[in-house]
């Protein structure tokens, strides 16, 4: 049963039923309710306002998006980007753009929702990804396989790898990721996955995703190309929306101090949970990244009976594996950490 509260899930969470230590969400860095984030957001409100819902195409255009954008571009090491209403509206745009070019079209295990449209078909494992791409090139060598894929796999044995991708022939495909649960929070500047993907040297790369996890602001981002970014802004979904906050976008602009300290932190809490939970073996996990995740339905309730909430429902579907991840963020402090891995290593004493 989800526990409704009256206030935003920091490093704790409370209502009629007590106080608990949260270890779940996506606020990876804890801007969200960070003071100085939150009061360079209000000034940057009381500038551009709340919301600017106008075209992307008007002729008025307010300065934060396009210096924005070449912001993240910068930080990511794409040649462009652009910034949208939702991380969903992102992706959903990279497959509209890529779906009507004819080239055939692959879905990595665990796909997003938000990289589909109804008739798409999710390949069970990597092994039967990897023989239909090579049938399709060898069949159909003046075509280009697309691959969509995230970058982060909370199902599968390590949340953050890219080995997989190794065994296909990148050189003679396009890549598109959901880099929504990375950028912001690993590699250079924060910039995400697209540095790495882009050296290994695919055919084509766009990456894609929500603003709203590692960088704690409402929107969505797509990196790429010049000419990919350039037609996709041309497209009438892009056009006929509005668009995400420019007082957001303006916020993140003026932070990257405040983003790399969090970083720090955000790395620091997570090499204290490796370091003192004694039985890593249990989780799925990658090495420097905050989440961890088992398949355990007893964990959730002993550790919220102890006083600590993790992350513990069906996603994307009531019909989906129940979602059971711990997820270490900047808002938490030494002892909240230490707290959390003496009850783990009580737990799986016992069980």
């Amino acid at each position: 049963m989800a526990l409704e509260i009256d206030h935003f899930p920091g490093r704790m969470i409370r209502n009629g039923e007590g106080k608990y230590l949260y270890f779940g969400g996506t606020a990876y860095l804890g801007l969200q309710t960070h003071p100085e984030f939150l009061e360079r957001f209000q000034k940057n409100l009381e500038v551009h306002g709340t919301t600017y819902a106008a075209s992307r195409h008007a002729n008025v255009q307010l300065h934060p998006f396009g210096a924005g954008e070449q912001w993240l571009a910068g930080i990511a090491g794409a040649e462009n980007a652009l910034y949208v209403s939702s991380g969903f509206a992102a992706c959903q745009l990279a497959r509209k753009y890529f779906g009507s070019q004819g080239d055939p079209l692959f879905f990595a295990p665990h796909t997003h929702a938000a990289l589909l449209v109804p008739g798409d078909r999710i390949h069970r494992d990597l092994e039967e990804l990897r023989n239909a791409i090579l049938e399709t090139l060898e069949t159909q060598p003046d075509l280009t396989p697309v691959l969509f894929f995230d970058t982060v796999d909370f199902a599968g044995t390590k949340p953050l790898q890219f080995e997989w991708l190794s065994s296909l022939p990148l050189e003679k495909m396009i890549l598109v990721a959901d880099d929504s649960h990375a950028i912001g929070i690993t590699g250079e500047q924060g910039g995400g996955s697209y540095r790495t993907l882009s050296d290994m040297q695919p055919k084509k790369l766009l990456v894609c995703g929500s603003m709203g996890k590692g960088f704690g602001i409402g929107g969505g981002f797509l990196l790429g190309s010049r000419e990919d970014i350039k037609k996709i802004s041309q497209d009438p979904w892009f056009g006929g929306s509005g668009p995400g906050t420019a007082a957001g976008l303006e916020t993140l602009v003026q932070s990257e101090e405040l983003l790399e300290e969090r970083r720090e932190l955000l790395e620091r809490n997570t090499e204290l949970f490796v370091k003192e939970c004694e039985y890593l073996d249990r989780f799925a996990w990658s090495e420097g990244y905050p989440c961890f995740s088992i398949s355990d339905d007893a964990l959730p309730g002993y550790l919220k009976e102890r006083g600590v909430v993790i992350t513990n429902f069906h996603y994307p579907n009531a019909d989906s594996p129940l979602m059971c991840r711990i997820v270490i963020s900047a808002f938490h402090e030494e002892n909240d950490i230490l707290q959390l891995t003496q009850t783990l290593n009580e737990y799986f004493k016992k069980y």
